[in-house]
């Protein structure tokens, strides 16, 4: 049985996997995984202990090239045979294709909470649409962090039960195929745990 996670720890999980998809293993250097662990670890050493193990796979050159490389070639551009499209649209949209119903439909929430979807993903050149991954993580990870309101609780909730389970396991699937790297193996079955035990 999944460990239980509460909105403040679920808020940091989120918060770190919408900046792994959004900018990739190069910039986690050992400050923001001590970081990350000691704002979990406060609060729940078991949680700690996994995002501990994740981030040891990036423990020699070697690994954080790979992670590197499988990030830029499946997950940051479009490489054929070898891209994975972090987007809702491909996998709840019947035309599979961006900007349809889907990503209106995630447009909307994002409204609710007034947040502007281009000014916030401006310096994210590779974000097509708003319903990309780690868009949807960030958006989780603000609506989380507003926990004392029952409000933004009850949105993350309806969130990921209407739209994040629906397609997030699908997408973990596929990249836990076409990925080598056991930082993003690590890191998929990281989300996958978030997904499971959390708000349900």
């Amino acid at each position: 049985m999944p460990t239980r996670i509460n909105a403040d720890q679920a808020a940091i999980f989120f918060d770190y996997l919408a900046y792994l998809w959004l900018k990739g293993p190069v910039d986690v250097d050992d400050l923001i995984k001590s970081l990350w662990t000691r704002e979990i670890a406060g609060s729940n050493l078991d949680l700690a202990e996994v995002l501990d193990l994740h981030f040891k796979q990036l423990s020699s050159e070697e690994d954080t090239w790979l992670a590197n490389e499988n990030y830029i070639n499946s997950i940051y551009s479009y490489v054929p045979n070898r891209y994975v499209p972090p987007y809702a649209s491909i996998y709840l949209d019947r035309e599979r294709t961006l900007w349809g119903s889907i990503s209106k439909e995630t447009l909307k929430y994002y409204n609710a909470l007034e947040l502007d979807f281009n000014s916030n993903t401006s310096s994210y050149p590779q974000v097509k649409a708003p319903d990309h991954i780690g868009v949807e993580f960030a958006f989780m990870a603000e609506l989380l962090n507003a926990s004392n309101s029952s409000d933004a609780i009850n949105l993350a909730t309806e969130f990921l039960n209407r739209h994040l389970l629906q397609w997030v396991p699908n997408y973990l699937e596929d990249l836990r195929k076409k990925l080598s790297s056991p930082y993003w193996i690590s890191g998929a079955n990281l989300c996958e745990l978030l997904l499971n035990s959390i708000l349900k």
